[in-house]
């Protein structure tokens, strides 16, 4: 049963589970919808409490019909529900981008407000395989490669995937066998973006070899974020704004553990939501590497490097202070810190393919 599944997935992945209220993204779509119904059942079994949040960004006209949709079907379920409105924001190159940024930050604040440690996200197994062909089209580095984490952190918020180790078509089956409706986004259909054009070209295989590509790079990823922690302890000082790296120790890496931290540091301090194009930060750590001294741009990040030190300071903010050759007070050695670099290591799925239309 997709239910017992459920509930082993969410066993298996971590002491979240046994937070007593747990939130949804519920955006009534088909893949959010089964999370919600899976959600719901397990939640009466084990006595804890769900609320489902619907982030409506007013972009299209029916969107908020859709959401009121929603909420009637929770009401009627007998389920907390909550839509959100984040503000309108001006137009940007990447509307996607943008509207994503804006609603995992609606939905981080909900779960404050709510007490809820943790939220509940919808991807599933041809969205991780999506993913991952998706890095491989804008050429990322390799840690990209393992797609979406079952569980990360943002903030103090754990990120919940308990169903990328399950078929979209599984949890439609499971739908139609509850008799429970669900909207479809006219968007997720639109070619101007590139996900979905990767998404129409992907075959039966392919889905399968990316989706287990995902689960190898995974398991790697983990194994490097622990060292990669053990040596951003020994070799860097930070603020929330800064980050100083250790010249020589940074040398001493393998060519690819150079980038790999660089390209982590100059996400973190840049506060975006995934590194550089991997060409980008190959370019920069051989410029380091072969420059005894230089600056560069890169990520909203302005990067200075000398004999001792890289130092990587937001763009406009720290230009003036990086430039000017002395470190503040906070970034001098002794100061006490702590590492903003220093990240908890994502949990990635391990549990067998669900591959199998099952209710």
């Amino acid at each position: 049963m997709l239910q017992a599944r459920f509930a082993a997935t969410l066993s298996a992945l971590g002491p979240f589970s046994s937070s007593p209220h747990l939130a949804i993204a519920l955006s009534g779509g088909g893949d959010s919808m089964a999370l919600t119904l899976l959600a719901e059942d397990w939640a009466r079994a084990h006595g804890r409490r769900i609320t489902a949040l619907t982030v409506d960004h007013g972009l299209r006209a029916e969107s908020r019909s859709e959401a009121e949709r929603v909420a009637t079907w929770m009401r009627e379920r007998g389920i907390e529900h909550h839509i959100l409105t984040p503000p309108l924001q001006p137009a940007i190159r990447n509307p996607q981008a943008q509207a994503r940024a804006r609603r995992y930050t609606a939905l981080n604040e909900a779960c404050t407000n709510l007490g809820c440690a943790a939220l509940l996200l919808a991807h599933h197994a041809d969205d991780q395989a999506e993913t991952v062909a998706l890095q491989r089209h804008r050429g990322t580095s390799p840690p990209s490669r393992a797609g979406m984490p079952a569980v990360r952190w943002q903030g103090n918020l754990a990120l919940i995937r308990p169903l990328l180790g399950t078929r979209k078509k599984v949890l439609i089956q499971y739908l139609r066998g509850r008799q429970q409706d669900w909207v479809e986004d006219p968007s997720n259909a639109d070619d101007r973006y590139a996900r979905n054009r990767l998404r129409q070209q992907l075959t039966e295989a392919n889905i399968l070899a990316l989706w287990h590509e995902a689960q190898h790079a995974g398991q790697q990823r983990h194994a490097a974020e622990l060292a990669r922690n053990d040596w951003l302890k020994l070799h860097t000082r930070t603020t929330l704004s800064s980050a100083i790296f250790n010249h020589a120790a940074w040398l001493a890496l393998f060519p690819l553990e150079r980038m790999d931290y660089l390209s982590h540091a100059i996400r973190i301090i840049g506060g975006k939501a995934f590194r550089p194009r991997l060409v980008e930060s190959e370019r920069l750590a051989t410029r380091i590497a072969g420059e005894a001294a230089g600056a560069a741009t890169l990520g909203h990040c302005h990067i200075r490097w000398r004999a001792a030190d890289i130092i990587i300071g937001q763009e406009h903010a720290a230009r003036a202070t990086l430039d000017s050759g002395t470190l503040p007070p906070h970034m001098q050695e002794g100061a006490p810190h702590k590492n903003t670099l220093v990240t908890r290591p994502f949990w990635w799925f391990s549990l067998p393919l669900n591959d199998t239309a099952i209710t």
